[in-house]
């Protein structure tokens, strides 16, 4: 079945119901969480490198949430928007006008959008010779020199 040459390639198949839009409003509105995360993650970072408080904000989210790791969970996002950027700003534009469409105002999503976007247009997979690492200190570092003394 094609379920199951999907499965082969690496695609989780799941049942969302009878209602042939579930799986699109699945994707968009847990977008609006994910990017969302990884934009708020950044700009937290970038403030908290910048004011050299990194260390104690990542030991305050691990005291509220001590079953994550925050600082894997920080390096991850920032590559997640460095390496994908634009065309998650892209999606993100989709799912402002979803929300909308819905009847809840996209306030955070609209920002999400702005940061995913700004992260693209850095063109980080260039500096780093086509591979983002892992690594919040690089990519903040590599996102203020791009930013030329304009805000990160």
């Amino acid at each position: 079945s094609s379920d199951l040459v999907l499965a082969r390639c690496g695609m989780e198949i799941a049942d969302v119901g009878a209602d042939a839009g579930a799986a699109t409003s699945i994707k968009m509105v847990r977008s609006v969480m994910i990017k969302g995360m990884e934009a708020l993650t950044q700009e937290c970072f970038a403030a908290a490198r910048i004011a050299g408080v990194e260390d104690r904000i990542i030991a305050s989210l691990t005291q509220t949430f001590p079953t994550l790791d925050w600082g894997a969970i920080v390096d991850y996002n920032m590559e997640r928007m460095a390496s994908h950027g634009i065309r998650r700003a892209a999606e993100m534009r989709e799912v402002c006008e979803t929300l909308e469409e819905l009847g809840v105002e996209p306030a955070l999503t609209r920002g999400t959008v702005i940061r995913q976007q700004r992260t693209g247009d850095a063109r980080l997979k260039e500096v780093f010779g086509g591979k983002v690492p892992q690594d919040r200190g690089a990519i903040l570092g590599a996102l203020r020199q791009r930013a030329n003394g304009e805000p990160v």
